[in-house]
């Protein structure tokens, strides 16, 4: 019950987290030469891997 009172609050946390972790990543990026569609990659692929399990709803509440 408590969880899905906060899972907004939570998946909002999630993405500021990745969004502000890709700024970090992309200076780190750019300094040893990663190309920006390397880094365009690794922006969504990361992103969305780390959100993707919060998307679905668990095999029981099925």
């Amino acid at each position: 019950m408590m969880v899905k009172r906060h899972a907004g609050s939570l998946l909002g946390l999630v993405t500021v987290l990745c969004w502000s972790g890709y700024n970090v990543a992309a200076k780190h990026g750019i300094d040893t030469g990663l190309s920006p569609h390397a880094l365009a990659f690794l922006r969504f692929v990361v992103s969305g891997l780390a959100v993707l399990p919060l998307s679905h709803p668990p095999a029981h509440a099925r």
